[in-house]
């Protein structure tokens, strides 16, 4: 074989080996060390993940420290809640309110219930969704409400029509109580015309936000009155309920006070 015929057969396997090592690369190699490089990316994401599910790990063992502070805390602010408002209970609250601060309420006016709390969503005054009703089994009254609707909502009804609300509301389970996210809350608005020096009227509105009793303070328009120099005007006073508690209605206690006025015969 001649010198030429070798030389050509060492530049076909050259060649060969050469093609054979490109191929390697973009067919062999290149495509693992893509393989490669999205494991590495999918390994770094992992342990990143792993690092925050340690530090939320650490997390909760701290919650769980506080976790039954917290629902003391929150059972003892629940309880703060009646739930239901009535007249009786109302009223008398406003004259607790006179005996303890010594201003003078010469009137009353009921407002009307809005919703601040539906199925654990809180809601500012008129943002909550109307409730549709489908009971149709009482009569209905001028505002579009049925007898037993208006019965459970009006708070200026009499004693009587209080209790038998409140016992319906007992049938209904409205006193059970139930998970936070079912607890249901309203406000009544009560609007008092009110007088008194200005530290009585103060002290009123000091008495209003601490009282055990969840109640607060809403709109105050008073004006000073120089021929008594005493205030005097209106006052909101905003009553909270809460249904799904589990607290019970505790109905005033109204034992010792005289019902009926003197006459001539000094009977009742």
């Amino acid at each position: 074989m001649s010198k030429s015929g070798i030389s050509g057969k060492k530049a076909v396997f050259l060649l060969s080996a050469i093609a054979l090592i490109v191929l390697t690369y973009f067919l062999i190699y290149q495509k693992n060390m893509e393989k490669v490089r999205i494991t590495e990316t999918n390994i770094t994401k992992l342990e990143m993940r792993i690092s925050e599910l340690a530090n939320m790990e650490i997390q909760v063992r701290e919650l769980e420290k506080t976790s039954d502070a917290k629902k003391a805390e929150t059972e003892k602010y629940i309880s703060l809640f009646t739930p239901v408002t009535t007249s009786e209970k109302t009223i008398y609250q406003i004259y607790q309110m006179m005996t303890a601060t010594g201003t003078r309420v010469s009137s009353v006016d009921f407002g009307n219930y809005y919703v601040f709390l539906q199925d654990g969503t809180i809601f500012r005054e008129g943002e909550a969704p109307k409730e549709e009703t489908t009971d149709t089994s009482g009569t209905d009254t001028p505002d579009g409400q049925n007898s037993a609707e208006a019965a459970e909502e009006a708070p200026g009804d009499t004693i009587e029509s209080n209790m038998d609300m409140i016992a319906r509301l007992k049938e209904l389970e409205q006193f059970t109580k139930k998970p936070l996210n079912q607890v249901n809350g309203k406000v009544l608005v009560c609007s008092l015309g009110i007088s008194g020096t200005y530290r009585q009227c103060m002290k009123a509105l000091d008495w209003i936000s601490g009282n055990k009793e969840k109640m607060s303070v809403g709109a105050v328009s008073l004006s000073y009155d120089n021929s008594t120099g005493k205030l005097s005007g209106k006052i909101d006073v905003e009553f909270y309920e809460m249904r799904g508690t589990g607290n019970p209605y505790l109905p005033p206690n109204v034992q010792g006070f005289q019902y009926g006025i003197d006459n001539v015969f000094r009977t009742k």
